[in-house]
């Protein structure tokens, strides 16, 4: 992999942790706030306080929406990486000139552990502690662009949620 090809996976897998972390945060915040808050947030015109509103009328198709973006970009990031990894870790094998699988499985295990924490960080930790600080900074209009992406992935949420509730019929409950 020469540098150009090489840069094209990385800066999607970057872009991939980017976008989990925004969609992290617009889930954290519309979480943290309640239809109450909504309707007291001064800061918001009455249009915005009206699709705000609409949405806490059905919640969990906003959180699934948030849900399966983030997984998503994580699945996309982790196709990504295993595409990079790999001609990383055959580089290092090369270096230290020791071709053995063994070798090649411990690389593989710790680009991984480092990824994961980097993804923790970044696409986990932060935005979460960003949304649930400060919610209504985040809440409208992450939530306009978490509605507009999940018209492109409506149909795999709706099939969700129908096979959701079957399971959970089950268990006598519901989402």
């Amino acid at each position: 992999m020469d540098s150009v090809d090489g840069l094209l996976p990385i800066g999607f897998g970057l872009l991939c942790i980017v976008l989990i972390n925004f969609f992290v945060v617009a889930k954290f915040s519309f979480a943290r706030l309640r239809k109450e808050h909504v309707e007291d947030m001064d800061i918001l015109l009455e249009k915005d306080r009206e699709f705000l509103l609409k949405l806490y009328q059905n919640p969990e198709y906003f959180l699934n929406t948030t849900q399966f973006l983030i997984l998503f970009f994580i699945l996309a990031l982790a196709g990504t990486g295993t595409f990079v990894f790999d001609n990383i870790v055959d580089q290092i094998v090369a270096v230290l000139n020791v071709h053995s699988k063994w070798m090649h499985f411990v690389l593989d295990i710790v680009l991984l552990l480092l990824i994961s924490l980097i993804v923790l960080i970044f696409g986990e930790i932060v935005p979460k502690a960003l949304g649930l600080s400060f919610p209504t900074k985040y809440v409208n209009t992450y939530s306009r662009i978490v509605v507009a992406a999940g018209k492109l992935v409506y149909p795999f949420i709706w099939i969700a949620s129908k096979i959701s509730n079957v399971i959970l019929g089950f268990y006598k409950t519901k989402y």
